[in-house]
């Protein structure tokens, strides 16, 4: 359960792939928010997801559906995140800095 105010909620479409978002206001201030793919052939296990990256966001954490914090690899300017069916949790300081990123994301 997350008590916070979403923010904003995509599910974009690319040529690639398909993947989804929802970022959200937390009480202390800081941006939350879910990033998974919804390419239906990667659900079924018949591909596997691509990797989005994410332009730099300050104070930027990641973490596995199961809370585990992971490391992601740097990309120019920024951190390579794997899509996949089960969603990557990511914090940061800034909900819009974090949303324009997103929202900027390859």
């Amino acid at each position: 359960h997350i008590e916070a105010d979403r923010l904003y909620w995509d599910e974009g479409k690319t040529d690639e792939s398909d993947h989804a978002y929802l970022v959200y206001r937390r009480p202390d201030g800081r941006a939350s928010a879910t990033l998974w793919t919804n390419d239906l052939e990667v659900e079924r296990g018949n591909a596997v997801g691509r990797t989005l990256v994410l332009p730099s966001v300050a104070g930027l954490e990641v973490y596995d559906f199961m809370g585990n914090r992971r490391q992601p690899r740097q990309a120019d300017g920024g951190v390579e995140l794997p899509l996949t069916p089960a969603p990557l949790i990511l914090h940061a300081a800034s909900p819009q800095d974090l949303l324009t990123a997103l929202e900027g994301a390859l």
